[in-house]
C-alpha cells in the first residue's frame, strides 16, 4: 500500500486503507497521518473516520474521545453504517460512557444483524465493567450462540467471581476471630 500510495497520490482511499495498515502494525501516529492526508485531500468517505476512530481506540494510551468523536464523524455521513456503531461501542466502553455503548451496539445490530455476535460481546463487557457478573454472563452466552466466543471475558467473570469469594470468606473469618475477646475493654467478661 505504500507503494500504491506513492505511485497514485490522488488515489485517496489507497491513503485511509494504508493508514489503517499501519495503525495495524502499531505504527499509530503514521496511520493517523496518512487518513488525515487522506481527509484534507477532499476523502468524503465514512471509512476514513472509522479507520481513525479505529486507530485512536487502540493507541496506547487510548485516545478514547478523539475515537468516539471520529465514530460519530463516521455515523453523521453513514447512520446505518454498522461497523461504525460497533467501533463506538468499544469507545465509548474505553471512555467509561457505558448507557451510551450498549446503545451503540444495538444500533450496529439493528443494521447488521451480522455483528450480533461482537456486538453482543461489547455490551457483555458493558455488564462487567459495571459489576453486574449475572447480565455478563447472560449476555456473554448470548454472544457465543450468535458466533463469538470471548474468552478473556469469560476468564475475568471468573477471576471477578472467585476475587468476591474469597473477600466474603476473609471477612467471615475476620468476623469470627473478631467476636471473641469483645467488650473485655469494657468490663464485659467472656464467658465462654
Amino acid at each position: 500500500y505504500k507503494r500504491a500510495v506513492e505511485l497514485s497520490p490522488d488515489a485517496l482511499e489507497y491513503k485511509v486503507t494504508y493508514g489503517l495498515l499501519l495503525g495495524l502494525t502499531d505504527d499509530y501516529e503514521a496511520g493517523v497521518a496518512e487518513i488525515q492526508k487522506a481527509i484534507r485531500g477532499g476523502y468524503k468517505e465514512s471509512a476514513a473516520w472509522i479507520n481513525l476512530g479505529w486507530i485512536y481506540r487502540n493507541m496506547d494510551p487510548h485516545r478514547g474521545e478523539e475515537s468516539v468523536a471520529a465514530y460519530r464523524k463516521a455515523l453523521e455521513m453513514a447512520p446505518k453504517n454498522a461497523q461504525g456503531a460497533l467501533g463506538l461501542g468499544w469507545a465509548l466502553i474505553i471512555t467509561r460512557s457505558f448507557d451510551d455503548a450498549v446503545d451503540a451496539f444495538r444500533k450496529s445490530m439493528d443494521s447488521d444483524t451480522s455483528t450480533s455476535g461482537e456486538a453482543l460481546d461489547g455490551t457483555a463487557w458493558v455488564y462487567y465493567f459495571k459489576k453486574d457478573m449475572e447480565q455478563a454472563k447472560a449476555t456473554l452466552g448470548r454472544a457465543q450462540a450468535a458466533g463469538r466466543t470471548d474468552l478473556r471475558l469469560k476468564d475475568a467473570i471468573a477471576k471477578y467471581e472467585e476475587a468476591l469469594q474469597k473477600g466474603k470468606e476473609e471477612a467471615e473469618k475476620r468476623m469470627a476471630q473478631g467476636s471473641t475477646g469483645v467488650g473485655k475493654e469494657s468490663g464485659f467478661v467472656d464467658l465462654t
